[in-house]
């Protein structure tokens, strides 16, 4: 079983029970463990006037060394895993990563239901609608 665990790291501590989730159907099924991150697009012209030229593969590099101190902490050692780090529109990289690695399972968390998710737009919701594979939504504990 290949199974997709989409991590945002804006909060990590509201993954973790998405993570203990994937690491058990990790283990009853076996397979592959892909955990991704998605770093938003840095294309604005704004961005590009103030700041550097390189923003966006700062944020690329700083992301991906926040991704594996997660993993190191928040996954077991015999876990075997692969990281991904992809930059543009989240549910649309997350659907877009699943298809590539012929992903079975996806394990994500719920969103929140606060203003900023109405705002953009739940990206749990529309990974639920479009992806080919199943979808697993795990509530945050409380």
């Amino acid at each position: 079983m290949t199974i997709l665990l989409p991590i945002d790291l804006t909060d990590p501590s509201r993954e973790l029970t998405a993570v203990a989730e994937a690491i058990k159907q990790h283990k009853a099924f076996g397979g592959e463990l892909h955990l991704l991150t998605v770093v938003p697009e840095f294309n604005n012209k704004l961005f590009q006037v103030l700041y550097a030229d390189n923003v966006g593969e700062q944020a690329v590099e700083h992301v991906k060394k926040l991704l594996e101190k997660f993993c190191q902490k928040y996954l077991p050692a015999e876990i075997t895993y692969q990281t991904h780090i992809e930059t543009g529109i989240v549910y649309k990289e997350i659907l877009q990563k699943a298809k590539q690695i012929n992903a079975n399972l996806i394990v994500i968390t719920a969103s929140r239901p606060e203003l900023a998710d109405y705002l953009m737009g739940p990206n749990t919701g529309k990974v639920v609608r479009h992806s080919q594979c199943s979808v697993l939504v795990v509530r945050q504990d409380d």
